[in-house]
């Protein structure tokens, strides 16, 4: 055990050397690197150091052997621990000030949707209408059918659906995608998809926009108010000219939000 104990040490100890010399090229810095590979080592560190205290308290029987020692090492350790926890403290209240609304200590990552309303550069977008429309959808959509939902500009209300109940998107916020998989080198994939979501909404063709959405096998249509606020106002009411001419129907509404399901599919 105390071998296992000290190999985990040792390997975090080598990872966190390792990555303060060397990192990916991937025009990020060393912040991918250290992310990385930093939540490994300090998982290991924590294991291997709870391990370490329970070795010196019940098997060396540290506190027997030598008092003053043992006073002096403890309060070492004591002042570290409150030095490495203090931050946590300002550290919640800074991000609780940085909320849309205040929900009071809760597990439930929705929970501020409830009375929370995002300020979009296009308008503004009361959130409790996408989350009924969430609700509705882990509750009642099984499976990964892919789900189409609007784009937007990074760290806005983009890809909301998809992040919330697990079903992919045709894609998700541009930059972040282009990262993953392109590096900082433009990404024809990357962007033909944001072309593609931004034509099925705002076309007026229904042929063009089936034709899109079977090429990225969409299961779902999702039209709420930050579609209403980034796409014209004739390319939606497409969708629902749609509906009932064996192509589209409509699965869920609430007074903000519309499910299509694309007929061929489920």
């Amino acid at each position: 055990s105390l071998l296992i104990a000290l190999t985990l040490w040792a390997t975090s100890i080598l990872i966190i050397l390792f990555v303060e010399i060397f990192a990916i090229d991937d025009g990020m810095g060393r912040m991918n690197t250290v992310f990385k590979f930093y939540l490994q080592a300090w998982v290991m560190l924590g294991l291997s150091s709870a391990y370490f205290l329970w070795h010196l308290l019940y098997v060396e029987n540290f506190a027997a052997k030598s008092k003053k020692l043992w006073i002096t090492w403890i309060s070492i350790l004591a002042c570290l621990v409150v030095a490495t926890t203090s931050y946590a403290v300002p550290a919640i209240n800074a991000r609780v000030e940085q909320r849309f609304v205040k929900t009071g200590w809760t597990l439930d990552g929705t929970a501020y949707m409830r009375d929370a309303v995002h300020t979009d550069q296009n308008g503004e977008i009361r959130l409790y209408d996408d989350l009924e429309a969430i609700r509705w959808i882990q509750k009642n959509i099984d499976g990964a059918p892919i789900l189409l939902e609007g784009v937007t500009p990074e760290y806005r209300w983009g890809a909301r659906i998809s992040a919330y109940t697990g079903l992919p998107t045709v894609i998700g916020w541009e930059w972040h995608e282009t990262l993953r998989k392109c590096g900082l080198d433009p990404c024809h994939a990357v962007r033909q998809r944001v072309r593609a979501v931004e034509q099925i909404y705002s076309t007026t063709d229904p042929s063009e926009a089936m034709e899109l959405l079977n090429s990225y096998h969409v299961s779902y249509i999702y039209v709420g108010k930050l579609e209403e606020l980034y796409y014209p106002k004739e390319g939606l009411e497409k969708l629902v000219r749609m509906v009932g001419t064996r192509t589209l129907s409509i699965v869920y509404q609430n007074d903000a939000v519309t499910l299509y399901r694309v007929s061929n599919r489920h």
